[in-house]
């Protein structure tokens, strides 16, 4: 972290010389599991695990040089190729347009469109366009700014802290901005200060934006809770796991909870408008969770868990945003 390196590199190194460079010890759990179970000798399988030896030499070598070694901006959370790769980079952000064999033409007006059929559709709630991806290959600052300037959108939502940054330098540095995925320690100093909201669902995620808001001297930061329902990817389950998570926000005192979600797994399986349990399952956790969170004398401005597909059949009536992104950009 202190020498901006990219942390894929440490997953990388450790990889390279725990999981492969492990074997080469007797003591180590891959020996054993080799020794014991498949009933094969150390010495008679040392001679042949030629990756095991030479995977840490290339990491060594890969330290030493520089090659293969990624690092990230702190400001904008980009990553930043290494030294001999770096003049490829430079090369394909400049190369003119005029040198590709097609275009893509986006049409605008045609999302606008969309946006006030959608609007129409679910009886004027709001929405949260998700443009993570580059607005999913239409172009994040175009498309964002189109959203804000003339679609009057006043959130949107990312997968990363680079996207959020670029939409805020482009011109919209008054829009609401969440990342849905979760948010490395190293990025929080650069989120608290752009203001930008991310999801907690661990307690030392909540610690970590407390302390640092206390650091720059702010009163309180916004955030939004994700409440694990079935996706299985981050979240914090209604019971105990989310009862703690509260207790922590409610204890630190200067958490703003500026909105509660879910991640539906399965809603694009409409089934010819019917829907599916699974989702509807996955509907009740989320209600579960909402009401304990408001139990908890904390009352969320935003409520959104219907993503495109949750969006054509799932009719709720609690939940006031939804997040939007393949509805809102394909074709009409």
């Amino acid at each position: 972290k202190k020498e901006g390196v990219d942390p894929n590199v440490l997953s990388r190194t450790m990889e390279d010389c725990g999981t492969l460079g492990g074997t080469l010890m007797p003591w180590h759990t891959n020996a054993v599991y080799f020794t014991g179970t498949l009933g094969v000798l150390y010495s008679q399988y040392i001679p042949w695990v030629l990756l095991c030896y030479i995977v840490p030499i290339l990491s060594l070598i890969a330290a030493a040089t520089g090659y293969g070694i990624w690092y990230v901006d702190p400001e904008t959370g980009k990553r930043i190729p290494p030294f001999f790769q770096r003049r490829y980079h430079v090369f394909m952000d400049r190369m003119d347009l005029n040198c590709y064999n097609s275009s893509l033409e986006i049409n605008l007006s045609r999302i606008g469109r969309n946006i006030d059929k959608i609007r129409a559709y679910t009886g004027g709630l709001g929405l949260i366009p998700v443009v993570k991806s580059n607005a999913y290959g239409y172009g994040t600052a175009a498309v964002a700014n189109f959203l804000v300037r003339r679609c009057g959108i006043r959130f949107l939502a990312v997968a990363r802290l680079f996207e959020a940054c670029q939409i805020q330098d482009s011109g919209c540095p008054d829009c609401g901005i969440l990342i849905l995925g979760p948010v490395p320690a190293f990025q929080i100093p650069t989120i608290v200060k752009r203001k930008i909201e991310i999801p907690l669902f661990r307690v030392e995620d909540v610690k970590r934006l407390s302390e640092e808001a206390k650091r720059q001297g702010l009163a309180s930061v916004k955030a939004h809770i994700k409440i694990e329902t079935g996706m299985n990817r981050i979240g914090a389950r209604p019971g105990k796991e989310l009862s703690d998570l509260l207790s922590c926000i409610k204890g630190l005192g200067n958490i703003e909870i500026d909105g509660v979600f879910t991640h539906f797994a399965t809603a694009d399986q409409a089934n010819e408008g019917k829907g599916n349990d699974f989702t509807r399952e996955q509907f009740s956790r989320f209600l579960e969770g909402l009401s304990q969170i408001r139990e908890a004398g904390i009352t969320p401005r935003y409520v959104h868990c219907c993503n495109t597909g949750a969006t054509a059949w799932l009719k709720d009536p609690c939940t006031d945003r939804k997040p939007l992104s393949r509805l809102l950009l394909h074709p009409e």
